[in-house]
């Protein structure tokens, strides 16, 4: 887990870094609906410096998913 994305998300959903697993949904365990979603990917494209498609976001479920997603695209771009 990566503690840059464990920080941004913990801080947009309110709660504590100890709160969230890799298999924390993003919706359902975590509480973000669609706009708190797009803030989140903005503070994490910020903070990585990095795009996130919108077909990328769409296919997000977990926490994990979305570190791994990060992960991939701060290596690629």
């Amino acid at each position: 887990m990566n503690p840059r994305i464990l920080k941004i998300i913990a801080n947009w959903c309110g709660i504590s870094e100890a709160d969230i697993k890799p298999t924390s949904h993003l919706e359902d365990d975590l509480g973000l609906d669609s706009l708190g979603m797009i803030e989140t990917i903005m503070s994490i494209e910020q903070e990585f410096e990095i795009e996130i498609s919108d077909s990328e976001i769409d296919a997000l479920t977990t926490f994990d998913d979305l570190c791994a997603l990060v992960e991939r695209l701060a290596v690629t771009q």
